[in-house]
């Protein structure tokens, strides 16, 4: 991912371009970029989440029981999520928005869900998150993935019904609010350590608001100092 956005960069400067892998990169109407997340789970040359036996139940559409219980991992976690998928303020701006994720919700073929499910065959069976950014770390975001998706089946957590009206809950509305979600999710915090949320959260609320100082003055701050103080996950 990195050598091809470096990439992407290099050729458009040789041709009179910059090319930016921004979310927002403009005002007003005009394109989002997200980095959708597309996982299945394989064990012994099998889709795990993949289920022949699913497709009689008009609510599964052959979505195994392990892909259920993943899925619904994610759309439990997915407020602590957003922290780490979408972790700048930026990327907030594509949030909430058409063709974008509004609610932690799913969908079959869904693309304004947050999470869309396929289910074409076994071997393209597979949940689609599309709540992370272009601006995310590929590997903050497999790894973040995956101890929402491993709670989800060591407990067994189980999938709202696919394109409900009751649509879940919404989605984080800025950064702050979504390291609030962060710091309050124990499981999260657990899985990728302590260490780990404590320095991300700082980085990226100094990288972020900080920057407001060059063009908002000195209350920018004032009010980054007073949040890394509190984005701390708790004991």
């Amino acid at each position: 991912m990195f050598t091809l956005k470096e990439a992407v960069k290099e050729i458009a400067l040789e041709h009179g371009w910059r090319a930016t892998f921004m979310t927002r990169p403009a005002a007003g109407r005009g394109c989002c970029s997200g980095m959708h997340f597309g996982q299945s789970l394989w064990t012994d040359g099998k889709n795990a989440f993949h289920d022949d036996a699913a497709a009689e139940e008009e609510d599964r559409r052959q979505l195994s029981a392990v892909g259920r219980h993943w899925a619904a991992g994610l759309v439990k976690h997915a407020g602590a999520l957003a922290a780490l998928v979408s972790p700048t303020v930026n990327c907030y701006r594509r949030l909430h928005r058409p063709w974008a994720p509004d609610r932690a919700d799913c969908g079959w073929q869904n693309r304004n869900a947050m999470l869309r499910l396929v289910t074409s065959s076994a071997q393209t069976t597979y949940v689609e998150n599309r709540l992370p950014s272009s601006a995310a770390n590929p590997y903050v975001v497999l790894a973040a993935t995956v101890a929402a998706g491993v709670d989800g089946l060591v407990n067994r957590l189980e999938l709202p019904p696919a394109d409900a009206q009751d649509r879940g809950e919404p989605l984080p509305s800025s950064l702050s609010e979504a390291l609030s979600a962060l710091e309050s999710d124990r499981t999260i915090c657990d899985a990728l350590g302590d260490e780990f949320i404590r320095s991300g959260a700082t980085f990226s609320l100094l990288f972020n608001l900080g920057r407001s100082y060059l063009s908002g003055g000195v209350l920018a701050w004032l009010f980054v100092w007073s949040e890394v103080h509190t984005c701390i996950c708790p004991s």
